[in-house]
């Protein structure tokens, strides 16, 4: 969860105002100015809160030229720190930067803002090409696809005005990140159990390549086989609940792609609806502050959702100095006090500051967090929102910036701030898949000494009291959530067992999924484990696409693995899976093997340009397709009769108005490949079977009908991509397939 840099202050408000007396790079005095609830230190640079600022900008400074920072709201409750830990607050300064000198401050040494993913990727996945919205159709856009009819929208044409503060109602909880796309999928039902840590944040809910609410942008909502819900169901069933989290970083927000927020509230709609959702989160970070559209759309489209669900809790994550929010991320809240929309919760991203931000890192990130969270209580006040808690999400451990720790003893301060501060109403971290002491990486692990969820039983204190932010009041929608059995362990002792359970994935479109070997379910988990050349592979697939195919290729979620397998296997990553793992076993064979693979290799494309690739195929072709049942079938032919096979084909396919029967190969005299539609391609064989042509015919496991007319819309999309690819000459002769000749880039 990044840490926007300081220096976007001056360019966006420049952007929405046009004032040029607003510092360049957040640089303030001598007549530049700060934006407003900012104000100028005595270093000359703008900030937030009443710790940088004083009860308002500070005479002996010098300069006043920003808007002083409102104090907070009175409460019932003492909002000051904790005895543990006011000797650590007043240690720290005004400002945690650099002494005053004659020159201005320079800029942080450490950028603010590493990816706190898992799995952190060189590039996010890219955004779509077209600033239009995916248009919602009365038919699905994929086969998984759910149309949501439980919930009428009402949509919201009115602004609201800027309400006055108004302290909310009391509660205070602790509700952890899970990422449940991780290999191997947290199992929230059994920490419940173990710990009874009654609340988890679900992340995250991005937008698939059509438009559709998805997991991680990959997993689409199937109401017959919704993903997570036996593990929701089961934490329901005991007493606890979840909070269905949306955005995150490197992913494709839905608002970012939906420009019409009746559309917008709607996907959301169907989201709640599938999930019983009670409480959602809106985590905003990346390049997705500072897009106005984007935060004005999801702003109405909140305000649409209350309307329609009065009792839903809605929280914004969204990044922080130890300042508070800086121009763009006020902007943020700007944008949904002038839509109405109503947080319950402002959530600070408390992590991965820099050591501009953080210069005590290793030791003082508790005292940071509570600096943000305070920040962004009066933050959420001077923007115009009221009835709100704050809330605090640290990252556990080592966050992404070498020399942040947040330590146990760190836990344990914020803690007790939280339990002496009710305005505080939600502590969180990154990540509860980390929450071990594992010393593994660190997605999956704090990195520090500490005991299997030791953070979580820690701040579970919070969730003691009778009263919770937000209330169970759920009920399971399918059964209580069974054990999955226990899956076989150990490491394949020879490449042909890989290979074959390859072949079984591949080639599995008839099979049943339900009995099939457990090995197939976790292609490549051995080699990865077993030889660093394979992981070096799979960690580089895995940053080129955005994608955990760990996740796919080690275990297969069970409606990827059904569904996506027997239908759709461009989706999910599936093909640019199987392509991974291909790379591997040749790397493994090459490099622990000693086999000579280079000699079959042209070195034409990079591995990172091919496996992007072929993820666009496979979404391109399944929208060519667009649901239609579709086939091929291998036939042999009797005689010569290829020529009148070839003749005859037209006059069939005229025959049948909508259905497509075409040749797609042409093997040899006796042995052709029909590729269309279902129907076509098995009224066509039967015809020549009829007349003799042909003899015995096989249908061949396929996702798509490949080589026919029905591919010329993924062709289309396939062009750019490819046109932007740089082919190097091949080191060896590469023959094609439709012409039979070398292959010549120039």
């Amino acid at each position: 969860m990044k840490v926007l840099a300081l220096a976007l202050v001056a360019s966006l408000v420049a952007a929405q105002f046009g004032d040029p007396q607003y510092g360049q790079y957040g640089n303030c005095g001598n007549g530049l100015k700060c934006w407003p609830s900012f104000c100028c230190s005595q270093y000359g640079w703008c900030g937030s809160t009443p710790d940088f600022c004083g009860t308002g900008c500070q005479p002996l400074y010098g300069r006043c030229d920003g808007v002083p920072i409102p104090k907070p709201p009175t409460h019932t409750t003492k909002q000051t720190l904790p005895k543990s830990t006011t000797k650590a607050a007043v240690k720290k300064t005004t400002h945690p930067g650099p002494k005053p000198t004659s020159k201005p401050r320079p800029k942080p040494t450490s950028k603010p803002g590493p990816k706190p993913r898992p799995k952190p990727t060189s590039k996010p996945r890219p955004k779509p090409t077209s600033s239009k919205p995916a248009p919602r159709s009365t038919k699905p856009a994929t086969k998984t696809s759910v149309k949501m009819t439980t919930t009428k929208i009402i949509p919201h044409t009115t602004s609201t005005p800027t309400p006055t503060f108004v302290p909310p109602t009391p509660g205070q909880m602790f509700s952890p990140y899970c990422d449940i796309l991780m290999y191997p999928t947290i199992d929230i039902a059994s920490i419940q159990q173990t710990i009874g840590l009654n609340h988890f944040t679900l992340a995250f809910i991005g937008s698939d390549a059509f438009g559709n609410p998805a997991w991680g942008n990959q997993v689409v909502l199937d109401k017959s086989n919704l993903y997570f819900i036996d593990q929701i169901n089961a934490v329901r069933a005991a007493g606890g609940d979840v909070t269905i989290g949306f955005g995150g970083a490197n992913i494709v927000e839905l608002a970012v792609i939906t420009s019409d927020p009746v559309q917008l509230a709607t996907k959301y709609q169907l989201v709640i609806d599938l999930y019983q959702a009670k409480s959602i989160d809106f985590d905003i970070e990346g390049d997705v502050v500072t897009n106005a559209p984007a935060n004005d759309v999801r702003s109405q489209a909140i305000k649409i959702l209350k309307q329609n669900n009065p009792d839903l809790k809605v929280s914004a994550t969204l990044p922080c100095t130890p300042f508070g929010l800086i121009a763009s991320g006020i902007q943020v809240l700007t944008s949904a006090a002038k839509y109405g929309a109503h947080y319950d919760v402002l959530n600070c991203m408390a992590f991965d500051f820099g050591s501009y931000y953080a210069p005590q890192g290793m030791t003082q990130m508790a005292s940071y967090a509570i600096q943000a969270a305070k920040a962004i209580y009066s933050q959420g006040q001077a923007a115009g929102l009221s009835n709100y808690k704050a809330g605090v999400t640290i990252m556990i451990g080592n966050d992404d910036v070498q020399g942040e720790v947040f330590s146990l003893a760190n836990g344990a301060q914020l803690l007790q701030f939280a339990q002496q501060n009710p305005w505080l109403g939600l502590v969180s971290f990154w990540s509860l898949n980390r929450d071990n002491g594992n010393f593994g990486p660190l997605w999956a692990s704090s990195g520090i000494s500490q005991t299997q969820y030791e953070f979580s039983k820690m701040f579970n204190a919070l969730n003691s009291g009778s009263v919770h932010l937000f209330e169970n009041v759920f009920e399971p929608v399918t059964t209580r959530y069974q054990e999955r059995p226990t899956r076989t362990t150990g490491i394949a002792a020879k490449v042909t067992t890989i290979l074959d359970n390859l072949k079984k994935l591949h080639s599995s479109k008839k099979a049943d999924h339900s009995t099939r070997d457990a090995k197939t379910k976790r292609m490549g988990a051995d080699i990865y484990k077993e030889y660093a050349s394979a992981r070096q592979v799979i960690d580089e697939c895995e940053e080129a696409l955005g994608l955990r195919l760990k996740n796919i290729m080690f275990e297969g979620p069970q409606n990827i693995l059904t569904s996506t397998i027997n239908a759709q296997p461009g989706r999910f990553g599936i093909n640019s899976a199987i392509l991974c793992h291909s790379i591997a076993l040749l790397r493994v064979l090459e490099q622990d093997f000693g086999f000579d693979i280079k000699k079959f290799a042209t070195g034409s494309i990079s591995l990172v340009d091919a496996i992007r690739l072929v993820r666009l195929r496979g979404e391109a072709m399944q929208k060519s397709v667009n649901n239609k049942a579709t086939a091929m079938r291998a036939l042999i032919v009797t005689g010569d009769y290829l020529d009148a096979i070839e003749e005859l084909m037209p006059r069939l396919t005229r025959s049948l108005p909508g259905e497509v029967a075409e040749i797609a190969n042409i093997n040899s005299r006796t042995q052709i490949v029909l590729s269309g539609t279902e129907k076509g391609v098995e009224y066509a064989a039967s015809v020549f079977h009829s007349k003799g042509y042909t003899g015995r015919s096989l249908p061949l496991p396929v996702s798509a009908p490949f080589h026919c007319s029905l591919m010329e819309p993924a062709a289309e999309i396939m062009g750019p991509a490819l046109d932007a690819i740089s082919f190097q000459e091949p080191k060896i002769e590469v023959i094609s397939n439709v012409t039979a000749k070398p292959v010549l880039l120039n």
